[in-house]
């Protein structure tokens, strides 16, 4: 929907109060520290189908968003859906109250999640959130073979020379 179809609607809100499917929804991702702290937050918008979005598509974006560091990086904790779904008759009411945590609800991992069609009004401020918690990353360490002895082996030169007075081979090795 172009701005010029918004801002049109809003001019007839009086007239306009019904719930529209939901075309597109803004993810965030916070990515929290071990002390506790988020220290990072991306978006992106998501495109719904059917009043969903695939449970695919979801661990596809996890699987995409895991933020690595040199030494650290994030492994997903938990998700939670900000869905305003009031009937066009709550509106005032809503309007008149301070902003309810009852439209935050948790996700399932494995599970589609369902976007129920809301009130125009409210398309901006639904989102999903993915939380990010930091872990230390395994310290890998190379193998080393064990045919080998000792890692890089020097290569050996031999060197040999002869004395002219006893006519004896005289051998000096040098590394």
């Amino acid at each position: 929907m172009s701005w010029i179809e918004e801002e049109e609607k809003l001019l007839r809100i009086q007239n306009n109060y019904r719930r529209e499917p939901v075309d597109s929804i803004k993810c965030f991702f916070l990515y929290m520290n071990k002390n506790n702290y988020i220290e990072q937050i991306t978006d992106e918008m998501v495109c719904v189908q059917d009043g969903k979005i695939s449970k695919e598509r979801v661990l596809k974006l996890i699987q995409e968003r895991r933020y690595q560091k040199t030494n650290m990086k994030y492994v997903f904790k938990d998700a939670w859906m900000f869905l305003v779904d009031l009937e066009p008759d709550q509106i005032q009411i809503y309007s008149q109250m301070d902003v309810s945590i009852r439209f935050l609800t948790p996700i399932p991992l494995l599970e589609d999640i369902s976007v129920a069609p809301s009130i125009f009004i409210f398309h901006d401020i639904n989102a999903v959130y993915f939380l990010f918690e930091e872990v230390e990353s395994e310290v890998r360490v190379t193998p080393k073979s064990a045919l080998k002895k000792g890692g890089i082996k020097r290569h050996e030169t031999k060197k040999v020379s002869y004395s002219k007075h006893f006519n004896k081979t005289r051998k000096n090795i040098s590394v």
